[in-house]
């Protein structure tokens, strides 16, 4: 998971956060020509969860508002 959270830092682009709860912030980069997803815990500031997205139409759905800009589909 380092290794994941530390390369998105030096060549991922953030794209977009996104309050999931009152805990969990989603937080999605662009890495090279694919797409990744990280769950941040903003109280213990710490990455929860970190994957590449393989589904486009539920990349599209949760970011439903943003995904004009952006080519997801």
């Amino acid at each position: 998971m380092v290794s994941r959270v530390t390369i998105l830092n030096s060549d991922g682009l953030l794209l977009i956060k996104k309050k999931v709860d009152d805990t969990l912030e989603a937080r999605l980069f662009l890495l090279n020509d694919f797409y990744v997803e990280i769950y941040y815990n903003r109280k213990s500031r710490e990455v929860v969860k970190a994957d590449p997205i393989r589904n486009n139409k539920w990349l599209k759905s949760f970011y439903m508002g943003i995904v004009h800009r952006f080519n997801f589909c």
